[in-house]
């Protein structure tokens, strides 16, 4: 009997670990795109600046971060919450800020806006 608990517990611990490696990879990726879109683009898009969603995101990367350590200082539930900043971020921010990043590769150069594909 005991044998099936510590089966359940390594499952449990290792779902546990999967979710955790996936909220840090989501921060990672917020951040890094955060910190290479230009500042501009974040308020003229009517969002917050740059640096906070950096900061914002490098908070949630440290909090998940901290999920990975065997204490698992901050637990579950802090990493679950750590999620909501790079989720909020990838769902609404990054889609508004998507133009800028591609302008420096916009070969004509007219400074304005990518056409919509419709």
């Amino acid at each position: 009997m005991s044998n099936v608990f510590a089966a359940i517990n390594s499952a449990q611990t290792l779902l546990v670990l999967g979710l955790v490696l996936v909220v840090v990879g989501m921060s990672l990726y917020a951040l890094i795109h955060a910190l290479t879109t230009p500042a501009q683009a974040f308020p003229t898009e009517g969002k917050r600046t740059r640096n906070f969603w950096a900061l914002l995101n490098l908070l949630a990367l440290v909090i998940s971060f901290l999920g990975l350590t065997p204490n698992a200082f901050v637990g579950l539930f802090g990493v679950m919450m750590a999620l909501i900043i790079p989720a909020v971020y990838l769902a609404d921010v990054r889609p508004a800020v998507a133009s800028w990043r591609r302008r420096g590769k916009n070969s004509r150069g007219t400074g304005q806006r990518p056409p919509t594909p419709w």
